[in-house]
């Protein structure tokens, strides 16, 4: 498994920081596949492959890397911000992950996706 530091995404002025779910990689991806932006192994589908290829050269910076946001909307998952940040360390065998989540889907992001205890997981990988 590879190391990451994760960075809170600083939301504009007057917009409040989300709340931060753990979530099991797999899962998410799966509620993803469905979304007309989703983006595939590799970089394909909706992806913008030159989005892809960039994160995977600044990863290799080993800077801290912000926290994906997403949203469930009609039972699909659907990125606020980061469907490449996350496909690009899906593919490169992250298992769980922190994402920012609105306020109002803690709730059913936390049933559907969440994994209790991420850092009891990590040590299991």
């Amino acid at each position: 498994m590879i190391g990451v530091e994760w960075m809170t995404r600083i939301p504009p002025p007057g917009e409040a920081i989300l709340p931060v779910v753990w979530i099991d990689v797999a899962k998410v991806d799966l509620a993803w596949a469905i979304s007309e932006n989703y983006v595939s192994k590799g970089g394909g589908c909706a992806g913008i492959p030159e989005r892809y290829e960039q994160f995977g050269i600044w990863f290799e910076l080993k800077v801290p890397i912000q926290i994906a946001c997403i949203d469930l909307l009609d039972e699909a998952i659907e990125f606020i911000d980061g469907r490449h940040r996350f496909a690009w360390l899906r593919d490169h065998g992250v298992k769980i992950m922190p994402v920012h989540v609105p306020q109002d889907k803690v709730g059913i992001i936390k049933c559907c996706f969440e994994v209790v205890n991420p850092f009891l997981k990590i040590r299991e990988l």
